[in-house]
């Protein structure tokens, strides 16, 4: 008699490198006439076993797939499982430091996933700014790694200070001095000289470097200011009823003919109409002759009647 089939399975512990992994053939039938193990090992082939119950030791970490094929009745089951194989962790904080007094550094505590540090945090990594001894314990099931680091010093950075941010007339220009310290000064990234002359509106930064190669910078803002130009356009003819809206452009301070300080001036007479305008940089005037017309209405005839 053929025996019912049954869902055979495979049953293992949690594996860890270099310690025994033990299977378990579960729900096999008594009468099964042999069997052949395959433990996934792909760097050997004695990776092989004939018994029931049987076990193997993983010379690595890493996904395998564990074979077991059962002969029985002239019917062959071929029945997997996964194992999952790690080692301890793995943790290297690196060689002891110094930092500089604006530095951050990240420690990480490798590859967990439980993390236990001086500090008292549980994350996977912890940031630093003071000198000290540092150390992690690193877990997982198959056991835990300790490391440690010495920040040995904190180095002061560089001491930089620009001018306040400046205004100025378009064709002048301000010269910056990077300072008297015995720093290496990089003006815009390219420029070692101690003076550097801006011209442009734009952002200006110099950048510091100490002996313990502890940077540092700062930014000076230069906006230009361009003289006024007003332009009113060319002289004009508007219809009667109408009006024309003139605008002078920028500037700090507008005086028109007609006494009026606005930037925009709105005219509906004829005449000749002038604006000056003033700002730091300087003053313009500029005009326009504005003719109101009476304007040739058209009347339309048609040439049918109805």
């Amino acid at each position: 008699e053929i025996p019912k089939p049954v869902i055979m399975q495979i049953k293992s512990n949690e594996a860890c490198v270099g310690d025994t992994t033990y299977f378990e053939l579960k729900d096999c039938m008594a009468d099964i006439d042999s069997l052949r193990w395959d433990f996934g090992d792909a760097t050997t082939d004695a990776d092989t076993a004939s018994q029931k119950d049987t076990w193997y030791i993983y010379p690595a970490s890493g996904n395998y797939k564990a074979i077991c094929v059962v002969y029985y009745c002239s019917t062959i089951d071929t029945i997997f499982r996964d194992v999952l194989v790690i080692r301890k962790p793995i943790v290297f904080l690196g060689p002891d430091t110094s930092l500089c007094a604006n530095q951050n550094f990240t420690l990480l505590g490798g590859s967990g996933p439980d993390f236990l540090w001086s500090t008292g945090s549980t994350n996977s990594s912890i940031s630093v700014n003071q000198a000290g001894l540092y150390w992690v314990i690193s877990s997982n099931r198959c056991g835990d790694t300790h490391d440690s680091i010495v920040i040995e010093n904190i180095w002061p950075i560089p001491v930089v200070s620009l001018p306040p941010d400046s205004n100025i007339c378009f064709g002048d220009s301000v010269v910056l001095k990077a300072g008297d310290s015995n720093y290496v000064y990089i003006w815009q990234g390219i420029d070692t000289n101690v003076f550097y002359t801006a011209y442009h509106d734009g952002i200006y930064q110099l950048t510091a470097t100490n002996i313990h190669n502890c940077v540092s910078s700062d930014n000076f803002i230069l906006t230009i200011t361009y003289p006024p130009e007003p332009k009113l356009g060319n002289d004009t003819t508007i219809c009667i009823g109408n009006y024309v809206t003139f605008d002078a452009g920028n500037g700090a301070s507008y005086y028109w003919s007609n006494g009026n300080n606005t930037q925009s001036q709105s005219v509906d007479s004829s005449g000749v109409y002038w604006v000056t305008v003033s700002n730091k940089c300087g003053t313009a005037t500029d005009s326009i002759d504005v003719v109101v017309d009476e304007c040739e209405k058209i009347i339309f005839v048609p040439n049918a009647f109805t």
